[in-house]
């Protein structure tokens, strides 16, 4: 019966992202995400990878009725870019309609690379910070728009680092280009403190999250993924207590959140 009803909505509904999922990205082809309000500094960021050859895309200007028609009129268009670059302000950051091109870009599995222009990591969407904390971030905010720009480009073209570089610049560059938590939490003077520094008298104060997970029986590594969960949620203002049992079975293995 789901098979049947799988294949009747593919015969009957249009189902964009069977196609778009397939499509292979373009090189050269980027589509910028940015909340509506952000169009001067989109514009210039556009129009300068412009005149390095991209083929840049970004929103329909026409939003759709809700979120499906949305991704419906955007997803296609994204599918063809081979990298995403997601402009972060103060507008941005907590935009529906950035959280949905971001959401989708994931689901695309495309590169995403954040333009840092504003300190906001403390009033970024939750899920928006989780998404993009681990993915490559420039800032621009310590160095002009136009060194910004072209430390950008040598993202997007790689190639452009021959061995005839300059090593100050290749460190320069290694050193502009981090994981947007490095960056924003450096910046902000943020660093998540222990879970076991919080004074128990303050617990009415404070949210708690307990984790439970097992190093010894785990088949796979999860460690690096406990260690992204603990800051996220000490970023957050959650609290942390980290048990490891040596007994325990992946069967009787419990994860409360």
């Amino acid at each position: 019966l789901l098979l049947e009803t799988i294949h009747r909505e593919r015969q009957t509904i249009p189902q964009w992202h069977y196609e778009a999922k397939k499509t292979k990205g373009k090189t050269d082809y980027v589509y910028i995400i940015y909340d509506p309000e952000d169009h001067s500094i989109a514009n210039e960021v556009s129009n300068f990878l412009k005149d390095k050859k991209f083929r840049v895309f970004t929103h329909n200007t026409r939003y759709g009725k809700n979120k499906y028609e949305f991704v419906a009129l955007n997803g296609p268009v994204m599918a063809r870019t081979k990298d995403v670059i997601f402009l972060l302000t103060a507008k941005s950051c907590r935009s529906t309609f950035t959280f949905h091109e971001l959401t989708l870009a994931e689901w695309f599995e495309k590169p995403i690379v954040t333009v840092y222009l504003e300190h906001v990591w403390t009033n970024m969407r939750s899920s928006i910070r989780a998404l993009l904390a681990d993915y490559p971030s420039v800032d621009f905010i310590h160095q002009s728009m136009h060194e910004s720009l072209t430390i950008l480009h040598a993202y997007l073209r790689p190639q452009m680092l021959s061995s005839e570089e300059p090593d100050d610049y290749v460190q320069k560059l290694k050193q502009t280009i981090r994981p947007l938590a490095s960056i924003a939490t450096y910046n902000s003077n943020l660093k998540p403190k222990p879970s076991c520094s919080t004074n128990e008298n303050d617990s009415a104060n404070h949210r708690f999250v307990y984790l439970s997970y097992s190093k010894t029986s785990e088949k796979w590594n999860v460690i690096h993924a406990v260690e992204r969960l603990m800051f996220v949620l000490e970023a957050n203002h959650f609290h942390t207590g980290i048990t490891t049992p040596n007994t325990i079975s992946n069967t009787d293995r419990e994860s409360d959140l």
